[in-house]
């Protein structure tokens, strides 16, 4: 089976032109150690009746399983009718409600041919503004999706600047729409801060990273007398 990852990226220096999909995922630590700040709500989408056309739906009129000619021609149509004048950033960045993005970060990838995730990389914020920024763009986003969806599945708290290793992808929220998931993330980048927002079929990405392990390990097994 042939596996597509399409990476859209600029490669600012202020982003960086790291395949953001293979890092790895990591919850607040401090929150690994207290399970009674992990929120698991009854009021959210996942226990409610979804309908296909919501289940299958990533952004605008983005969805699940288009191609990537397809996607492309979305996704430039999407940027353009989000872009606004933010006056506080002194940009024409793209934004969903008050979260704002970078045209330039996002990461499409693909199954078969079919778009099964998607990444919006938000802009960069530094060390100074981290405290107050990072919790709004945050908040903004969620705000923006708990309309649609209710409140999150899981919600950890934010973590500090200094808990934040390189590397890693902090979940910091995250809604479960049948076989969709939602997830607002935190990335250190470059020595600045992203709020990063993932959507992706769940199932598809679990076969995914199943068929890499199993490549991982023919691979392993296959070079075994090489040394």
């Amino acid at each position: 089976m042939r596996i597509i990852a399409i990476i859209i990226f600029s490669c600012f220096s202020i982003l960086g032109c790291q395949d953001n999909a293979s890092l790895n995922s990591k919850n607040n630590p401090v929150i690994l150690d207290n399970l009674d700040s992990l929120k698991e709500t009854e009021t959210s989408i996942s226990n409610k009746y979804i309908s296909p056309a919501i289940e299958n739906k990533i952004l605008g009129d983005i969805n699940f399983d288009d191609t990537q000619n397809i996607f492309t021609k979305k996704f430039s149509s999407f940027i353009k009718n989000s872009k606004q004048k933010d006056s506080k950033h002194l940009t024409n960045n793209p934004q969903i409600g008050n979260y704002i993005f970078s045209e330039f970060g996002a990461v499409d990838l693909y199954y078969q041919d079919k778009l099964y995730y998607l990444r919006l990389i938000g802009i960069p914020i530094n060390l100074e503004s981290y405290p107050v920024e990072v919790p709004e763009q945050v908040n903004y986003l969620s705000d923006v999706i708990i309309q649609q969806y209710g409140q999150p599945t899981v919600d950890f708290q934010i973590p500090d600047r200094l808990e934040i290793e390189k590397g890693y992808v902090y979940n910091v929220r995250s809604w479960k729409v049948g076989k969709k998931n939602i997830e607002i993330q935190i990335q250190e980048r470059n020595y600045s801060y992203t709020i990063d927002l993932s959507i992706y079929n769940s199932v598809i990405n679990d076969l995914v990273e199943k068929i890499d392990v199993e490549e991982s390990l023919k691979l392993t097994k296959e070079a075994k007398n090489t040394i």
